[in-house]
């Protein structure tokens, strides 16, 4: 007996010793962070997590108490207790461009999954899926409750199902982005969440669920991150064969009824199309009926054995992988409705994309034109900073000019997105009132990017054609025609290349330069004279150009004046010499040799893929008028000079300068830049530049007419100021000061072109009020002068003289 319990007694402690070794062996000797706070070594494979470790039904002991924990060496401990799983860091750096649509990342992100895996899709593997919920006061607390799934189209525009949001407030509703398991926010990168502005739902869904779409707007975009992602829609006529293996998954439940569990983590299945006749035999032997039918807008995928999605996936993708291509996926489906789930032989139903392409193409047009009135401007990269015309404002009795440029402290957020990879490009900002400040702040309106596309796509007649810049491509001339290869269609197009420049050619086609992302040098040739005016624009003729937008190359003269310190542009103004600009002197006041530069020869400012460059040339010289006035802007103009001379090319020209004998009985003018549509906060900057077509003013007339607003009938209208406008909704506006008004020198159809103002300010904007301008007319021997004691040529912008004969 004593034998017996001393043997018991040495196997126990053989057993302790043996288990005291295995808890030793799987014990963290360093230090149990999140996986996202531990810096991985280059050389090591990405980690692989047992989903096992932690859960309350396992008995799986992992170094660490949780899976998404990792025993981390000190050294490689980033200390960020605040950045847990929130968006807050992420969101203050510089975002980076969405990639092309339906890039799935099919080994995760950051780290993968190891054979504890059943259904689950690995971190990020599907950057598109969104998580729906709606605020609801719960037990005296208002909380999020999961709704449904969706996926993202464009920054702030996502679809899902019409069921999900139809008897739902909008504004209750809140998306998520990148989320992937609901219970930790350990993840390797944050999630971001969005509420939800608008709901769009397809105006034939009906109590039977057909075309059962919706499409939520968001409030604030989305920025791009490896575990946020884009879409692409289905291309044009594409259908998936019927045994195509695509993919869904959400969050649903596991099984039917009440016996189902919510996921955890998103789950990810794969399902095979089924042939629309055989899926309604399917459903005719179920409860449904032998007399179903099943509607046009539907797709069937499924029918194998517990492989389904389930009560709670609602809104989710299916996704299938676009033909032709490697690891791009387009939305087939969404997931709407079935006869309980993962039942053999009984496929479950989803709204088909196909159907409803053209309406979700149709409201994403009508969403960009009303977001956008340049349809362009998702994170644009051209900054305007005030700069504007002067917005005249009332405090009690006391009137007083607000000059909206770099000289007045911040009115509200600005929408300042720059492009580091690129310093060609531009960035425009939203507002600023008083001072030098600069803001991060972004409008959750400017965001509404195209579903981005695949850089191969198919043309109308069915061939196989790549994206690129315009005038890399030779079409043959049947096809040009046919496709309209001389046409740029500025409208946002889905269906068309990504950049509005680029077009999709074939391979037997001629590519008639190297490709590249950048133009090379102006050519060598030159115009024959001032203020020719390229009417229509040069190169190629715009679709589309619902807001006025110039041709390019049209208004040659036209430049942009840029702060060099941040790369906003401050302003408009003209091209007067090779060497000199005009422009406000309320645009450059303040200003010191070395902090502006001037840009000629821009276009949209969101792309660099036009065939001409533009060109840039510091300013380091500023010439105001003596007696500019910046309480009353009386004498608002200055000469900038360059440090060395604009090459003069078809899109880059200098204007001609009007004599003093100039008639101003004119109604066939234009202003053009790039500033707002409307006055305040609501105006959007164009991103290609607008040409407003204005009649000038009489002077007695303009200040009656301002006289009858609010500055009254003792305003004057100074000498040095002229006229244009007063229909409503045509007007110059913010981020539009000192940029060139110009009218016809003889017959409009003779298409030179004089200069007779410089935007200075304005009642508010687009009003039945006309706009105030510099008077060029008047200042034409002070800007002879000034151009003489410079030592240039004034022959240069006389209309008379100028013919470039063998000047430059």
């Amino acid at each position: 007996m004593k034998l017996l319990v001393g043997g018991s007694s040495a196997l126990v402690a053989l057993l302790l010793a043996v288990l005291q070794v295995a808890v030793a062996q799987n014990t963290c000797t360093d230090r149990c962070v999140p996986i996202k706070n531990c810096i991985q070594n280059e050389d090591d494979p990405p980690p692989e997590v047992d989903l096992r470790v932690g859960q309350d039904d396992s008995d799986v002991v992992g170094k660490c108490a949780h899976y998404l924990d990792v025993c981390c060496p000190e050294d490689n401990v980033i200390e960020d207790p605040s950045n847990h799983g929130q968006a807050t860091d992420l969101s203050t750096t510089e975002p980076e461009k969405f990639r092309p649509c339906g890039l799935r990342n099919p080994d995760g992100v950051g780290f993968r999954l190891g054979g504890s895996k059943v259904d689950e899709a690995e971190f990020g593997e599907f950057p598109w899926t969104l998580l729906v919920m709606e605020m609801m006061e719960l037990f005296d607390e208002r909380k999020e409750v999961y709704a449904c799934v969706a996926s993202l189209l464009a920054p702030n525009v996502a679809l899902t199902v019409a069921h999900c949001v139809v008897n739902r407030t909008a504004t209750n509703l809140v998306v998520r982005a990148g989320e992937w398991d609901t219970r930790s926010d350990s993840e390797l990168l944050p999630t971001q969440d969005s509420n939800v502005k608008e709901v769009h739902i397809h105006e034939r869904y009906n109590k039977h669920h057909h075309y059962d779409v919706a499409l939520l707007v968001l409030a604030k975009p989305f920025y791009p991150a490896e575990n946020v992602q884009t879409i692409c829609l289905p291309p044009p006529g594409v259908r998936p064969p019927v045994g195509t293996e695509c993919i869904t998954g959400g969050w649903g439940k596991d099984k039917f009824g009440k016996a189902g569990v919510y996921q955890q983590i998103l789950k990810r299945v794969t399902l095979p199309i089924v042939e629309s006749a055989d899926c309604q035999k399917s459903l005719r032997k179920t409860r449904l009926g032998a007399k179903y039918t099943l509607h046009s807008t539907f797709l069937c995928a499924g029918g194998r054995e517990g492989a389904d999605v389930c009560s709670g996936d609602g809104g989710a993708a299916l996704v299938c992988s676009v033909p032709g291509t490697e690891g791009t996926f387009y939305q087939a489906g969404v997931v709407a409705w079935g006869i309980g789930c993962g039942d053999a032989n009984i496929p479950g139903v989803y709204a088909n994309v196909a159907p409803v392409r053209e309406w979700i193409i149709d409201n994403l047009k009508a969403l960009a034109r009303a977001l956008l009135p340049a349809l362009k401007a998702s994170f644009p990269k051209m900054t305007i900073v005030g700069g504007g015309r002067m917005v005249l404002l009332f405090v009690g009795a006391l009137v007083g000019l607000m000059i909206t440029s770099h000289n007045a402290s911040a009115q509200q957020p600005i929408d300042k997105i720059f492009f580091p990879e690129n310093d060609t490009i531009l960035g425009f900002a939203n507002r600023v009132g008083e001072g030098d400040t600069v803001a991060t702040t972004k409008d959750p309106l400017d965001a509404l990017l195209p579903t981005q596309r695949p850089m191969t796509l198919l043309t109308a007649q069915g061939e196989q054609c790549t994206c690129v810049p315009y005038f890399t491509c030779r079409p043959q001339p049947e096809f040009a025609e046919q496709n309209k290869f001389n046409e740029i269609d500025v409208t946002y197009n889905p269906e068309s290349c990504q950049d509005v420049l680029d077009v999709c050619c074939r391979e037997v086609d001629s590519l008639v330069v190297p490709l590249n992302n950048t133009p090379g040098q102006p050519p060598a040739g030159k115009p024959k004279g001032c203020g020719l005016r390229n009417i229509g624009g040069i190169d190629f003729t715009l679709t589309g150009n619902f807001n006025n937008e110039a041709g390019f190359g049209e208004f040659p003269w036209t430049v942009a004046i840029v702060k060099t310190l941040d790369g906003s542009s401050n302003c408009g103004g003209s091209l007067i010499h090779p060497n000199l600009v005009l422009t406000g002197a309320h645009c450059v006041q303040g200003f010191r040799q070395g902090q502006l530069k001037i840009r000629a020869g821009e276009w949209d400012t969101q792309t660099t893929k036009e065939r001409l460059p533009h060109q840039e040339r510091a300013v380091v010289r500023v010439n105001t008028h003596p007696e500019f006035n910046p309480r009353s802007l009386a004498n608002d103009i200055a000469i900038l000079e360059l440090d060395k001379p604009v090459q003069l090319t078809d899109h880059i020209n200098v204007v001609c300068l009007p004599p003093a004998n100039y008639d101003t009985r004119r109604s066939d003018c234009f202003a053009t830049g790039w500033g707002k549509n409307q006055f305040g906060v609501a105006g959007k900057y164009s991103v290609i530049m607008k040409k407003v077509p204005l009649p000038l003013v009489a002077s007695s007339t303009c200040e009656r007419q301002l006289q009858a607003t609010r500055l009254t009938s003792r305003f004057r209208l100074h000498q040095t100021f002229i006229c244009a406008g007063g229909q409503q909704g045509v007007d110059t506006c913010e981020g539009d000061g000192g940029a060139p008004l110009v009218c016809p020198i003889g017959a409009a159809a003779d298409s030179r072109y004089a200069q007779v103002g410089a935007v200075a300010w304005g009642i508010g904007c687009h009003d039945a009020v006309p706009a105030v301008y510099s008077n060029i007319i008047l200042f034409r021997s002070w800007i002879d002068n000034i151009v003489r004691t410079l030592g240039f040529d004034t022959s240069v912008y006389d209309p008379v003289q100028s013919a470039f004969s063998g000047l430059f």
